[in-house]
């Protein structure tokens, strides 16, 4: 695969964006990638029960998307997890005074 240099996909990157921490590292990876000729791996974690989860989170979305576009990969993982342990927390440890 043909990656975009390192400077042009900065470029789309921080389209949107305020700032990138590390942005040292994300350059580094970038390089990494043209050289090994592999894709960087994004990844999201969402809960997909969350009552505040709105149209806001679809900016990560499309940053996403920006990743997908130069050829790397990402990953979206909805996990029922996070709601266990939130019944646990509500239910079970919130009551015996564990904050």
């Amino acid at each position: 695969m043909k990656f975009l240099s390192v400077d042009k996909q900065l470029e789309l990157i921080k389209r949107g964006a305020e700032e990138i921490i590390p942005e040292e590292e994300l350059r580094g990876k970038l390089e990494r990638s043209i050289k090994t000729n592999k894709p960087i791996i994004v990844k999201l974690g969402c809960d997909p029960s969350r009552p505040d989860l709105h149209i806001g989170h679809s900016v990560v979305l499309r940053k996403l998307r920006h990743f997908q576009d130069l050829g790397h990969q990402e990953n979206i993982y909805y996990t029922w997890r996070f709601c266990i342990f939130r019944n646990i927390y509500q239910n079970i440890l919130i009551p015996y005074g564990f904050r």
